[in-house]
């Protein structure tokens, strides 16, 4: 009777990390400069989890999209970084002011 093959599972899972690289390095630079910035500003370390976590999400979500437009994903750390640094609510004033000048709706900030 043969054993099964114990590494298999990792070299899996060694090869998914080595075929996302891009997108891991973006998500995981989005939560630490989310958690540094929000540190730096004086935010408690519950508020600065939740907030690198946003951080985290969103890059996902935005990276994701590369493949969709066309952009190379080299380009997901320097996203990661940008929407770590800005924070959900500068991201989210941007895309207010976006709509309202867009669509006429949101509140124009």
């Amino acid at each position: 009777m043969r054993m099964p093959d114990k590494f298999g599972f990792w070299a899996d899972v060694w090869n998914w990390i080595n075929a996302n690289t891009p997108v891991i390095s973006g998500a995981v630079l989005a939560f630490i400069v989310a958690v540094a910035r929000s540190r730096k500003e004086g935010e408690g370390l519950k508020s600065s989890l939740l907030e690198a976590t946003l951080c985290g999400i969103l890059s996902l979500g935005i990276i994701s999209a590369f493949e969709y437009f066309g952009l190379p994903p080299n380009l997901a750390t320097l996203f990661g970084v940008i929407i770590g640094f800005l924070g959900t609510k500068k991201l989210a004033g941007i895309v207010d002011s976006f709509i309202g000048r867009k669509f006429g709706g949101g509140n124009g900030n």
